[in-house]
This record gives C-alpha cells, structure tokens and sequence, in this order.
C-alpha cells in the first residue's frame, strides 16, 4: 500500500492505495482490498494518538465521483471545530420501495438472516 499526505480536503489528511493498479473498488482483488484496510485502521489509529482528533473519517469514491483514475481511499482526521459535516441529500424512500430494493438484492446475493 502507498500513502500520501497532505490532501487538499483537509490538512493532514492522507490517501492510501494499492501498489498494484485498479480503476475501481470493485475491481480490487481480495488481498490488496484487505491490506488497504488495514493499514487505513493503522493510519487511524496513529492519527488519532498524535494528532488527538476527534474522529476519523475513512471513505472512498467510486465511478465518476472519485477525481483519478485509480482505486484510492481517504483517510481524514476530523476535530470538533473543522467544520467538517456529513450532508445527504432529500430522500423520500416509501417503506414500500425498500422492502422492494431489498427483495431485489436478496435475488441476487442470498442473505438469510436466520444464519446469523
């Protein structure tokens, strides 16, 4: 994994990636996505020790959302007073439209939650 430092979105802010190429998350094979996440929780936790945040924001985009051609997650360390805020937009989702979403899904992976 290679990280980078100082991101516009917020000082002191960082970006890990995988050493080996993918355009996007879904692309990205079972071990570089499992050594991505833990050097993002590793990143987390040093950050939060010296930097004494107030919480981490850990993300990545995907499609036309994420400005590089490459697979890449933000780590962010966040405080109090950054002004930091996590905005969603108006969604009026009928209980009707996500019981059908979810029936949809369940079509296509096979989640049972009785096996839990």
């Amino acid at each position: 994994m290679l990280l980078f430092g100082q991101i516009p979105y917020q000082q002191r802010s960082h970006i890990g990636c995988t050493k080996k190429h993918f355009q996007e998350f879904t692309e990205v094979d079972q071990d570089s996505l499992a050594e991505v996440m833990y050097a993002a929780q590793l990143l987390s936790k040093i950050l939060e020790k010296v930097l004494n945040t107030d919480g981490i924001t850990v993300m990545q985009n995907n499609g036309i959302f994420k400005g590089v051609k490459h697979y890449h997650m933000h780590i962010i360390p966040h405080f109090k007073e950054d002004g930091f805020s996590w905005i969603e937009p108006e969604n009026n989702v009928s209980k009707e439209e996500f019981i059908s979403l979810t029936n949809q899904l369940r079509e296509v992976i096979d989640i049972n939650p009785m096996r839990r």
